[in-house]
């Protein structure tokens, strides 16, 4: 018996498991889920991620490696989410941090010396990401919150306490606690000869200031 975690496999080897009656499971959140709570937390900003009111927001995507379909499926489902809401989406600076904090501040420095104040809202793939792009905000003379909107993905515990100091819009985060519970029943259950469901999906959680959203969790998930 095999138990993916966190990294979700193409759709067609999970189907190939129910079809060939393989004893495996994949536990984990759904990728795309990521970006809808992404967008939702832009969303429910007291302008709606659209500063100046037109019909259209205008941002930078800092997505991650490449090779890593779950930065794409964020990216994708962030930007439907805001259609959806009946926003046009102006991707004004689109590029790869890699995941890494020193590359994303240097690509957030990059998109707002060019775009200016064009720039409504900062998408980053990731926490480690998001903590660069929110340094180059900050030497731009750029304020979270009132001229600017950032939201990560991770929940890490910088992250977490600069949304609590406003300085972050929001943050998501990926509930690696059930899922590694989850694993493990489903492990015990398949060595035990009890079949599984092939894809077992955790809901992320949406980390914004107190107050700001209803049911938010305002304090960090990791403790």
């Amino acid at each position: 018996p095999v138990t993916v975690i966190n990294r979700e496999p193409p759709e067609e080897e999970i189907e190939r498991w129910e079809e060939d009656g393989i004893m495996a499971c994949y536990i984990g959140a759904d990728r795309e889920q990521a970006g809808i709570c992404q967008g939702e937390i832009i969303l429910d900003t007291k302008d709606r991620g659209d500063r100046n009111e037109d019909g259209v927001i205008s941002c930078v995507m800092i997505t991650g490696d490449d090779d890593n379909p779950d930065f794409w499926s964020r990216r994708e489902s962030a930007r439907r989410t805001l259609e959806e809401a009946g926003f046009s989406v102006d991707i004004l600076f689109e590029e790869s941090g890699d995941g890494e904090m020193l590359k994303a501040e240097r690509l957030a420095a990059e998109a707002l010396t060019i775009y200016g104040e064009q720039v409504e809202v900062i998408f980053c793939g990731n926490d480690e990401m998001a903590l660069g792009a929110e340094k180059a905000i900050r030497q731009a003379g750029r304020t979270v919150g009132e001229d600017v909107y950032l939201v990560g993905v991770d929940a890490l515990r910088e992250a977490v306490a600069l949304v609590e100091e406003g300085r972050m819009t929001g943050t998501v985060f990926n509930d690696y606690k059930t899922q590694a519970r989850m694993a493990a029943d489903a492990a015990v259950a398949m060595a035990g000869g009890e079949e599984q469901e092939p894809a077992q999906r955790v809901g992320y959680i949406k980390i914004v200031q107190p107050g700001a959203l209803p049911g938010q969790l305002s304090s960090n998930p990791r403790e």
